[in-house]
C-alpha cells in the first residue's frame, strides 16, 4: 500500500470513530452553542457591522480548548481498547497511522468550524451583505490553528496513557507558549522584542480573522503542525526503531535539530522578501444608498469632503477609504466631489491637511475681519468701563465710609464698589483668557474667535445691565434730600456718566451680537475633540464630528460595517 493510500485508509477509520462516539458529537454541539451565543450578543445586532470577526475572536480561544479534546483520544484510546499492536503491526506504517488519523481530526474540526459560520453568514445575508472572502480567510485561520493544535495533542496522546492528562498537557502547553510570548517583548528590547510577537499563535490568528491572508502566518502554523507530526511518529515507532537510533537522547536531539530547522523555516517565511500579505476584505465592493446617489446627483457646483482621522485603525481607515471612494466616483448635476482620508500624524497628508485648513479660513476671511472689528470695539469698550471702575471705586469707598451706618443708600454704594473693585482685580485674567481662545494650538488649529467675541460679548451684556440700574437708581437719590455734601456732589454726575458708558457698552455688545458664523469655529471645535470631516461647498462648511464617522448605524437592520453611518451623516451634511 503507498502512504497515501494507507493514511486514507486510517483517516477513514478514525472519521467512522470520531462520529461514532458521544465525544466527538458533543464538541460539535458545544462549538456551535458558543459560536451561536456570540453571534446572537455580539454580532447579530442592530447597527452592528455585518462580519464575523467577533465570533472569529471567540472561536480562536475556542479551538485552542476543542482541538486537544478531539485528539486526546486519538492514540490512548486505541492502546486502551488494545487495537493499537494490530494497527502498528499492519503494513500501512506509523507515518500513514499518524497522517491520517490527523487528517480525520482535522477534517472534524473543519466541519465543526464550517457548520456555524455557514449558518452564521446566511443570517446575515438576509440582512445585510457580509464579506465571504474575509469570512473564508477567518475560517482558514482556525483551521491552520487548529491543526498545530491538533498535532500537539496527538504527540501527547502518544507521550502518555490518559486521555485526561492528554488533554490537560495540550491545553496548557499552549496557554505556557501564549504566556510566555506575551510577556517576551516587556523583557526584551530593541528587535529582540519582536520575537514575541512572531512567536504568538493569537496574534498570528488575528491578522487571518481581520481578512488578511500572511504567507509568514501560514508557514509558522504548518512548520509548527509538521513537527508535532513528525515528532509524534517518531514517538509511536520508537519501538520499532533500531537501538542505535531508537536512543532516548538521541531521539531528542534530532527533534532538537528538526525544532531549529523549523524556526528557521519559519524565520525566513516572515522575511519581507519572501513574506507576502493579501487583503481578503474587498470581495464585495461597497455600494451607496439610493437616497444617497439621489442627494448627490442633485448638488450643484463643486464640493470637496476631506475626513481627517488621526492613526485610525487599519480596517477603519480601509472602510472609510472605500465609502469615500464611493462619494468620489458618483456625479452630480454640474460639478464634481473630491473626497479623501487625511491623516494628521502622517508626513506625507501633512500639505493636504493644511490645505483643507486654509480652505475653510479662506471662507471665513470676510467674517474673520468683521470679527476682529468687533472684537477690537467691544475690548475698547470693556477699557474703558475698567479705567472708570478704577477711578469710581475709591471715590465709592469714600462716600460709603461718611456715611452713617444706618443710611439706605450706604449698601447699594457699597455693592457698586465691589462690583468695581472686582472688575480692576479679574481684567487682567480676562484679557488673557481671551488671548488664548484667540491662539491658534496644535489641538486647535483655528483661534476660537466666536468664543472670545461670545465672551467679550456676556461681560459688556451684564456691566451695561448693572450701569444702567445703577444710573437709575443714582438719579432716583440725586432726586431726594441728601445731607451728605460729597454725595450730593458725586451725584450730580454720576447718573449720567454711567448711563452714557451702558450705551457704550451696549452698542459694542450688539456689534459682537449680530457677527456672521465662522466656520472655522466649528471645524476647530471637531479637530479639538477628536476627528471630523470637513465637506466644504458653494454654499459653506459642513462639519461631521467623528462619532458620527465611525460608530454603529441606529437603524433596525444589520450594517456592512460602520461605514453606514458615516455615509448617512455625510449625506446629511450635503443636504
Amino acid at each position: 500500500m503507498t502512504l497515501i493510500r494507507s493514511a486514507i485508509a486510517v483517516a477513514r477509520r478514525e472519521w467512522r470513530m470520531q462520529l461514532g462516539s458521544a465525544l466527538g458529537w458533543s464538541v460539535m454541539a458545544a462549538f456551535a452553542a458558543l459560536a451561536g451565543t456570540v453571534f446572537a450578543v455580539a454580532v447579530f445586532r442592530s447597527g452592528a457591522p455585518a462580519t464575523l470577526r467577533g465570533t472569529f475572536i471567540a472561536l480562536g480561544w475556542a479551538v485552542l480548548l476543542v482541538a486537544p479534546a478531539v485528539s486526546m483520544r486519538s492514540i490512548v484510546e486505541e492502546r486502551r481498547n488494545g487495537t493499537w499492536s494490530s494497527l502498528a503491526a499492519s503494513p500501512v506504517g506509523f507515518a500513514a497511522i499518524i497522517g491520517g488519523k490527523f487528517a480525520a481530526l482535522l477534517a472534524l474540526l473543519a466541519l465543526t468550524i464550517t457548520v456555524p459560520v455557514v449558518a452564521q453568514l446566511a443570517a446575515l445575508e438576509w440582512f445585510a451583505r457580509p464579506d465571504y472572502l474575509e469570512a473564508c480567510t477567518g475560517v482558514i485561520g482556525l483551521l491552520l490553528a487548529g491543526s498545530a493544535y491538533l498535532a500537539s495533542g496527538i504527540l501527547m496522546s502518544a507521550l502518555v496513557g490518559n486521555q485526561v492528562a492528554a488533554y490537560l498537557l495540550t491545553v496548557f502547553l499552549w496557554l505556557t507558549w501564549i504566556a510566555i510570548a506575551r510577556s517576551a517583548p516587556a523583557l526584551l528590547s530593541g528587535n529582540a522584542a519582536y520575537v514575541g510577537f512572531s512567536i504568538d499563535p493569537l496574534r498570528r490568528l488575528d491578522d487571518f480573522l481581520l481578512g488578511l491572508m500572511d504567507t509568514g502566518n501560514v508557514a509558522y502554523f504548518t512548520i509548527i503542525a509538521a513537527w508535532f507530526l513528525c515528532a509524534a511518529t517518531v514517538v509511536v515507532a520508537r519501538a520499532s526503531l533500531a537501538a542505535h537510533v531508537a536512543g532516548r537522547w538521541r531521539i531528542v536531539l534530532g527533534l532538537a535539530c528538526g525544532a531549529i530547522i523549523a524556526v528557521a523555516i519559519v524565520g525566513m517565511a516572515d522575511a519581507p522578501r519572501l513574506r507576502v500579505v493579501g487583503d481578503m476584505t474587498k470581495s464585495r465592493a461597497y455600494t451607496l444608498a439610493s437616497e444617497t446617489r439621489a442627494t448627490l446627483g442633485a448638488l450643484d457646483g463643486d464640493w470637496q469632503i476631506a475626513v481627517i482621522l488621526s492613526a485610525p485603525d487599519a480596517g477603519v481607515a480601509r472602510q472609510v477609504d472605500e465609502v469615500l471612494a464611493r462619494i468620489a466616483e458618483c456625479p452630480t448635476k454640474d460639478g464634481h466631489i473630491r473626497a479623501t482620508r487625511i491623516d494628521p500624524t502622517q508626513p506625507a497628508d501633512a500639505a493636504r491637511y493644511e490645505a483643507a485648513l486654509e480652505t475653510v479660513q479662506s471662507r471665513d476671511a470676510s467674517a474673520l475681519q468683521q470679527h476682529a472689528e468687533a472684537i477690537r470695539a467691544g475690548r475698547a469698550a470693556f477699557d474703558r468701563l475698567t479705567r472708570v471702575a478704577a477711578v469710581q471705586a475709591p471715590l465709592l469707598e469714600d462716600l460709603v465710609t461718611a456715611l452713617p451706618a444706618q443710611d439706605p443708600a450706604r449698601a447699594e454704594l457699597d455693592a457698586l464698589r465691589g462690583g468695581f473693585v472686582q472688575l480692576v482685580i479679574q481684567k487682567r485674567a480676562f484679557d488673557r483668557s481671551i488671548e488664548q481662545l484667540r491662539s491658534a494650538s496644535d489641538a486647535r488649529p483655528f483661534p476660537d474667535e466666536a468664543r472670545a467675541a461670545a465672551a467679550i460679548a456676556a461681560n459688556l451684556k451684564h456691566w451695561s445691565e448693572e450701569l444702567a440700574a445703577a444710573a437709575r437708581a443714582l438719579a432716583d437719590r440725586a432726586a431726594q434730600r441728601v445731607d451728605s455734601a460729597a454725595l450730593a456732589a458725586w451725584l450730580t454726575g454720576a447718573p449720567a456718566e454711567f448711563t452714557a458708558l451702558a450705551r457704550d457698552l451696549r452698542v459694542a455688545q450688539d456689534g459682537l451680537d449680530r457677527l456672521p458664523k465662522l466656520w472655522g469655529a466649528e471645524v476647530g471645535a471637531a479637530l479639538a475633540a477628536g476627528d471630523c470631516a470637513i465637506i466644504t461647498g458653494p454654499s459653506g462648511v459642513a462639519t461631521v464630528p467623528a462619532w458620527q464617522l465611525v460608530a454603529g448605524a441606529s437603524g433596525g437592520s444589520i450594517s456592512f460595517d460602520r461605514r453606514f453611518r458615516g455615509e448617512q451623516a455625510i449625506a446629511s451634511a450635503l443636504r
